[in-house]
Parts: C-alpha cells; structure tokens; sequence
C-alpha cells in the first residue's frame, strides 16, 4: 500500500540536485519532474465541478469567480496558455470551497492543510476571518507557496509553512478547527496516512477529505476511510468527476458526544 510515493520520492530528488532560483517559480507549471502533481495542466474548466458548486451555492460560486479576477496569473513564465483565466483545476477548487464553506457551521479560527500545492487555496481564501493557515508539504513545495503568496499580497501574518520532515514534532498539544487533505491524503502509503492521521489529523474537528475512488488502489482507499470513520462522521459527501471523486466533510465524532 504504497500509493504514490514514487511521484513524491522523484520530486524530492530532483530537487536535490538542483538550485531553486526565482526563474523556476516563474515556470513552476511546466517543471513537471518538481511540480507536475499540483496542478493538471491547461485544460478548460470542468463542467460537471462548475454545475456541482452553482447547485451548492450560487452567490458563494459567484463570489470565487471574482476573486479570480484579480488574481495574478503565475507559474506560465513566457508560454502561453489558452485557460490561465478559469483552468480545470481552477474549476474543481471552487467546488470543493463551495463544498466545504457552505457546510462548515461556525467561522473558523485555525486550518491545517496537508499538501498545499503552490498556496491556491490560500489566496482564494484569505478574505475569511481566521488566526493561522498552515500548509504542510514537502519543503520545495514549502519554498514555491512562499513565493507564489507574496506574489498574490497574501500577509505572511496569516499562514505559515511546516516540513513534512518535521511536521510530527510541530505543535504536538495544538488542535485545530478543520483539516484539508484534497487530495494529498488519498494518495499516501498507508503508513504515512496513519502517521498523519494521529499526529494532525485527530487533532481537528473537520476533516475535508477528497480522494480518488479507485487508485492508487482500491484497498487502500477503503484502509484510510475505515481509519477515518473510526473517529469522524460524515456531513456531506458529493461524487464529481464521473464518478471518480468523492469530496467529503467529516465532523468528529468527539463533538457529538
């Protein structure tokens, strides 16, 4: 139960045989043997995640199509690119805040999110009202989110980066209000899921969990969501991308008692 550490193994060795320089950030979308696995490509937005977050939330839909207005368009350097204004993986963030914001009950004080990609989340999401994000991921990616945030005005106050070299040793006694793994999280091995899911994961009272239903294998999806349900429940849960993604809310069972 691997998943897919090969992908990350490979981008943690490429980084280490090279020097990140400024010029490489400005590229980061065709880097593909660094940062291949944070973003999908140029591909026009996907319909079906577009209908999902209109049906969920018209107004907050709405909402996030305009702050992608004033987003800078990063990571292209001087290729072109047919949909930097509304890409796929643009498309299927939106569902997934529409998801995840219209039914969290109550603002939100502190968020953990595991594998940040280049920092996406965050600048279309540092409007809402809260203490800390924190990303963890691996510390190239770590060194690209810095970059690609004070490129976007997102204050440094806000966020913070943490190693997933490091990360058991960060905060031990914190808990947290939500925890987003979309879709890193699914794609662990299995030992490194339970590793984070007692050292981060346990610690909040949401866990926003998407994951593909059938790789990196179907045994182990079901392992993690076994692991998952022992200690959540579900809010809401919605399939996209033909059936292939489940995007899931989970509330824990601790604050139900």
């Amino acid at each position: 139960m691997e998943g897919y550490s090969d992908v990350f193994n490979k981008s943690v060795q490429t980084f280490n045989r090279m020097t990140l320089t400024k010029e490489v950030f400005e590229r980061f979308r065709s880097e593909h043997e660094l940062y291949g696995f944070i973003d999908n490509g140029d591909h026009p937005p996907d319909v079906e995640a577009d209908n999902i977050a209109k049906h969920t939330n018209r107004p907050m839909y709405e909402m996030y199509k305009e702050l992608l207005v004033s987003r800078r368009k990063l990571g292209y350097a001087n290729s072109t690119s047919v949909y930097s204004d509304y890409t796929c993986l643009d498309s299927r963030h939106i569902m997934m805040f529409v998801i995840l914001f219209t039914h969290l009950p109550h603002p939100l004080d502190s968020i953990v999110e595991i594998g940040g990609g280049f920092g996406h989340w965050l600048t279309l999401n540092k409007h809402r009202p809260l203490r800390k994000w924190t990303m963890i991921d691996l510390p190239h990616l770590s060194l690209l989110q810095r970059w690609y945030l004070e490129q976007q005005d997102v204050p440094s106050s806000l966020y913070e980066t943490v190693s997933a070299f490091d990360y058991d040793t960060w905060n031990t006694a914190q808990s947290f209000d939500l925890v987003i793994g979309a879709h890193s999280v699914s794609e662990f091995s299995y030992d490194i899921f339970e590793a984070y899911f007692n050292k981060v994961i346990r610690k909040s009272n949401y866990f926003f969990y998407c994951y593909h239903n059938f790789s990196p294998s179907r045994d182990l999806i079901l392992k993690k969501l076994d692991t998952i349900e022992a200690f959540f429940i579900p809010v809401v849960s919605i399939v996209s991308e033909g059936g292939y993604v489940t995007n899931c809310l989970y509330k824990a069972k601790s604050l139900c008692d």
